[in-house]
C-alpha cells in the first residue's frame, strides 16, 4: 500500500509503515511506524510544522491576529483534508 501526499508518501513494508520524502527522483525515508494511524499522525504533525513555519503572528493588534489565526487554521484544515482524502 502506498499513500501519496504531494512530496511525501506513506508505504507499508514487512514490519509496519514508513514515511518518505521525495528528493528529486528518489524517496528518502524519514521515519518508521508500527501502525498506519501513527504514520498519519506523524506526517500530519510534520506537515503542519513545515507548512506553517514562516507564518508570522502579530499579537499587538487583535484584529490582525484574528485574520492570521483564521488563515493558519484554514491551512491546517487543508492539510488534514488532503491527507484524509488520500486515505479514503
Amino acid at each position: 500500500m502506498i499513500l501519496l501526499f504531494g512530496r511525501y508518501k506513506i508505504s507499508s513494508y514487512a514490519y509496519g509503515y514508513k514515511i518518505s520524502k521525495a528528493k528529486g527522483q528518489q524517496w528518502q525515508v524519514m521515519t518508521y511506524h508500527d501502525t498506519l494511524s501513527d504514520a498519519l499522525n506523524e506526517l500530519f504533525e510534520h506537515r503542519v510544522k513545515t507548512d506553517t513555519k514562516g507564518f508570522e503572528v502579530n499579537f499587538d493588534n487583535a484584529k490582525i491576529f484574528k485574520v492570521q489565526e483564521l488563515a493558519l487554521i484554514k491551512r491546517i484544515e487543508s492539510i488534514k483534508e488532503e491527507m484524509l482524502g488520500a486515505v479514503k
